[in-house]
């Protein structure tokens, strides 16, 4: 998200249930340090609506539900997050320039079952006009990678994978 063009110079809110020195350590481990000023630490629930509504996300230029490492209801958890999202968005929409338009927020399912679900129902009218919902898959994302595209960009260097079967899929 640092190196994206279109997040430039954005302060990047990250909201984890662990402890927030932790957080900030693995962090430092793979961003650059002149990027890491940029990042803020904010410990909370992405399922409680007093914490997402500190996070003033109305006036976020994107959100991203990842979950945390340790849970085993992700799915479930952030479904319920996104559907606290429209509701604030909803609520803010009126009085907040920032939410006339939907808000990006990609959304990762770790169940590929789940993913395939939201790959063939939508969301409802009503959440679709807040958020701009992007589901994704950790799996399918990398599978996409490696068999369709061949490779990938990892800090401004191209990876590639020599073809499975000569020719990507």
């Amino acid at each position: 998200i640092c190196n994206e063009a279109q997040f430039k110079g954005s302060y990047i809110l990250v909201q984890s249930t662990e402890e927030a020195e932790n957080v900030r350590s693995r962090i430092r481990n793979v961003i650059d340090k002149g990027k890491e000023t940029r990042i803020i630490i904010y410990r909370g629930k992405r399922n409680s609506l007093e914490d997402l509504q500190a996070l003033c996300i109305p006036d976020a230029k994107a959100v991203f539900l990842i979950g945390e490492p340790h849970e085993t209801d992700k799915d479930s958890m952030n479904i319920e997050s996104l559907r606290m999202i429209s509701e604030l968005c909803g609520k803010w929409a009126s009085k907040r320039k920032t939410c006339a338009e939907a808000i990006p927020v990609a959304v990762q399912f770790e169940h590929q079952a789940t993913f395939a679900a939201f790959q063939v129902t939508d969301l409802s009218t009503e959440w679709r006009k807040h958020i701009d919902f992007q589901p994704f898959n950790f799996h399918e994302s990398w599978a996409k990678k490696v068999f369709v595209t061949g490779g990938y960009t990892k800090s401004h260097v191209d990876v590639t994978y020599p073809p499975l079967d000569r020719e990507p899929i």
